[in-house]
């Protein structure tokens, strides 16, 4: 009885890690030269450490694997306001690729953080998505500041499995 109860465990914890990190690639080709990093911070409320803790941790994952040509751009825009801003003509000639990443925190000890890798004509390329309710065993309630790195390193994995699987 004791060897089913230890295989059980890890099986488990196997599990919910497997169960809260997806992608999917929508096109069979990747992107090349300039991304432009747009994040839609729906977390802070206000509060702006939380928004640079989020972008610190995203921007560091994405330096630490090296996974694309990033500039990040500081304002918080989703897919359609900045299709409409005035920074979509600046940057519409330079970016080959932009990456939106939206998080959400529904009761401010979980994340749930989604990136989106669009080509310059703004066609979905791929996706990859990260939820620490579902990611990741806690024995107590994480603080947000824990969720939220938990988060970004969960969906940059994903993304960088799906981005290898791309460039092949």
């Amino acid at each position: 009885m004791m060897n089913k109860v230890f295989i059980l465990v890890p099986i488990f914890f196997f599990s919910c890690s497997w169960y809260g990190s997806h992608g999917r690639i929508y096109q069979g080709q990747g992107v090349s030269g300039k991304v432009i990093l747009i994040i839609h911070d729906q977390i802070s409320n206000g509060f702006g450490d939380y928004h640079n803790l989020l972008v610190g941790e995203i921007l560091n994952n994405l330096d630490e694997k090296s996974l694309l040509n990033i500039e990040y751009l500081d304002r918080q825009f989703n897919l359609l306001t900045f299709k409409r801003s005035p920074y979509f003509a600046e940057y519409k000639h330079i970016a080959s690729g932009y990456l939106f990443v939206s998080a959400k925190s529904p009761n401010f000890s979980d994340v749930d953080l989604k990136m989106e890798l669009y080509d310059s004509n703004f066609d979905l390329v791929m996706t990859a998505h990260h939820n620490t309710f579902w990611g990741n065993s806690y024995f107590f309630p994480p603080l947000i500041t824990r969720a939220i790195q938990d988060a970004a390193s969960g969906a940059i994995k994903v993304f960088d499995r799906k981005l290898a699987k791309l460039t092949r």
